[in-house]
């Protein structure tokens, strides 16, 4: 589909200067500061997440022998 693929192409730019423009010292320093902020806490969500879903895994292997 061309049309996906152009519109996928004008979306990367956009969120390639969201995430460079996204630094403390900008002059908008509220909004940055809170898209980082949020950036941080949905990696460390994703990380805890994916950490405990590994811990469920070796339980289940260690307990399903």
């Amino acid at each position: 589909m061309p049309g996906v693929a152009s519109s996928s192409k004008k979306a990367w730019p956009a969120l390639v200067s969201n995430v460079t423009r996204d630094k403390p010292n900008n002059p908008g320093i509220s909004g940055g500061n809170r898209a980082g902020v949020l950036r941080r806490k949905y990696i460390m969500s994703v990380t805890i997440v994916s950490d405990t879903h590994i811990t469920a895994l070796v339980a289940f292997a260690l307990g399903g022998r």
